[in-house]
């Protein structure tokens, strides 16, 4: 006997990722502003996603365009707004329109599905088909080309991916004779919400150790090189002459030191700064 309670994880899910995304939002200030654009969206998904929960936990209490039409929308939105997250932190375009379509086809696909072509399968393959394939733009975000992953964007990267498959796993589910309603507990909706339920906490873990590291990565970049010319400063020119100076005395290499001096340079610095 299955003791897994779908309602119960789904209102769990809700408040948890509700408080994530309160707390997340008071924090967005803090960081420098080429990080705050993707933290709101990442907060914006946090804050839309309780509300999918909720009205998914609440099936059968409410009108189906709640529980079923408006529920699935939210996730579709909170999902969109979690890639375009990680598309603008890595500075790629926006990719609104196909959004605004996708929400759109969602929302007339479903409406379809409930009122006219009443389908449970159908919806399910048709959510979580879309779901799928926002994790794998989510994924290609973070796999940009020319770049070298971090650890952390590893971390996200790799729980897409699994999501991705339990996507897969459940549009199979959806198209075998075992298709059953969304608040039946069954092995398969356990680890779907199970997944549901994980996904906040590991995803927005994984993106605040990347806001992190990209942080510390500019401050090591501020330290180190002038913000005008971008050429190294003084301290580090010190740090780096010493390094070389002892090299040549360790291994007998001649070192050989260029000084250029500009006349007027204050003049040419005034005029043209």
């Amino acid at each position: 006997e299955m003791n897994f309670h779908i309602p119960t994880a789904m209102l769990l899910t809700a408040i948890t990722t509700l408080i994530m995304g309160l707390s997340l939002a008071f924090t967005v200030t803090d960081y420098p502003r080429a990080l705050q654009v993707p933290i709101r969206q990442w907060v914006r998904s946090l804050l839309v996603s309780p509300f999918a929960f909720l009205l998914f936990a609440l099936r059968e209490r409410i009108p189906d365009w709640a529980s079923i039409v408006l529920a699935n929308v939210l996730l579709i939105v909170s999902t969109t707004l979690l890639v375009q997250a990680l598309r603008s932190y890595n500075r790629l375009g926006s990719l609104r329109a196909w959004s605004v379509a996708n929400i759109v086809i969602t929302l007339a696909a479903v409406s379809v599905m409930t009122y006219v072509w009443p389908s449970i399968a159908g919806r399910t393959l048709l959510v979580a088909g879309q779901l799928a394939v926002l994790f794998v733009f989510g994924i290609a975000a973070i796999y940009r080309p020319a770049d070298q992953v971090t650890n952390p964007e590893r971390m996200v990267a790799s729980f897409l991916v699994v999501g991705v498959l339990v996507m897969i796993l459940r549009m199979a589910y959806a198209s075998g004779p075992l298709m059953t309603t969304l608040l039946d507990s069954t092995p398969m909706q356990s680890i779907v919400f199970t997944y549901g339920a994980l996904m906040p906490v590991i995803a927005t873990s994984g993106f605040l150790l990347m806001c992190g590291q990209r942080l510390n990565k500019d401050l090591a970049r501020l330290a180190t090189l002038d913000p005008l010319t971008e050429v190294f400063n003084r301290r580090t020119m010190t740090d780096l002459a010493n390094k070389a100076v002892a090299a040549s005395k360790r291994h007998g290499r001649p070192l050989s030191l260029l000084i250029l001096d500009i006349d007027h340079f204050k003049r040419i610095n005034d005029e043209f700064g």
